[in-house]
């Protein structure tokens, strides 16, 4: 039964592929920089958001592009990870 059943399993996750999205990678060559940055709203929230980029507004605007939408996020501090 195991090996049935797991069988059955791993035939059922290509139909889960199409509702998983991710975000393009950027080739490494073409990162230099990566930071953790902290974003805050106007309305108290705050939330953190790693971005790399060739830039330090490229690694900015990808950590911004990770956050809820429908907030005015406000760049408020960032700690360099790589590169920069």
């Amino acid at each position: 039964m195991g090996a049935e059943k797991r069988r059955r399993d791993h035939a059922a996750m290509p139909a889960l592929r199409p509702l998983l999205t991710r975000r393009p990678v950027v080739p490494a060559a073409a990162s230099a920089i990566v930071l953790d940055v902290a974003f805050s709203s106007p309305t108290g929230g705050s939330r953190h958001a790693i971005g790399g980029g060739a830039t330090f507004a490229d690694a900015v605007e990808f950590a911004r592009g990770s956050l809820p939408a429908g907030h005015d996020w406000r760049l408020a501090d960032w700690r360099d990870l790589y590169g920069a």
